[in-house]
């Protein structure tokens, strides 16, 4: 694959990832905020809910593909590294 093209995928996968992230800790400093530590979480309050359902399940392809293109590109850093280290 590309370098163009594998950057091009990554990059809406760590969008998704750093959105995902914020709305849990928006939910976990809502709770934190309460003095039991609990918080009700109504997901469709204005009607947004099948919105937010379909942006989730849309996002999840992009990072499973992002996590996946890291592991490789971690690997190929490993073995390029290790390959070199042999060659010295």
């Amino acid at each position: 694959m590309k370098q163009t093209t594998s950057n091009l995928l990554r990059y809406p996968g760590f969008v998704f990832m750093i959105v995902c992230t914020i709305l849990f800790y928006n939910q976990l400093f809502a709770a934190a905020g309460n003095p039991k530590f609990f918080v009700f979480v109504y997901f469709d309050m204005f009607n947004e809910g099948l919105f937010e359902l379909a942006f989730f399940i849309v996002a999840i392809p992009f990072i499973a593909t992002t996590i996946v293109l890291e592991a490789l590109s971690f690997r190929r850093e490993k073995d390029g590294n290790r390959n070199q280290s042999n060659t010295a």
